[in-house]
């Protein structure tokens, strides 16, 4: 089982993107992307191409597989201004 899930920053520039390194070397991650750097500005998000990352997790049961991707989703903080 895997579930995927996304960041919807809010619009501003971005001034710091927190806790990415700590679970970029996760064995239940299958993909964990940040399309963002500091000083980026962060428009509306409007279509699929302007979300600000994605993670891609998998787990022993569909429910494990979720919880850990809203983990990392809560937990990668992508702050702007």
């Amino acid at each position: 089982p895997i579930a995927q899930r996304y960041w919807f920053p809010s619009p501003g520039k971005v001034t710091s993107i927190k806790g990415f390194d700590d679970y970029k070397d996760n064995k239940d991650v299958l993909l964990l992307e940040i399309r963002l750097e500091v000083g980026d500005l962060v428009t509306s998000i409007n279509s699929h191409p302007k979300r600000a990352g994605v993670v891609i997790t998998k787990g022993k049961t569909i429910r494990s597989a979720i919880e850990l991707a809203e983990k990392i989703v809560r937990n990668i903080k992508i702050e702007t201004n």
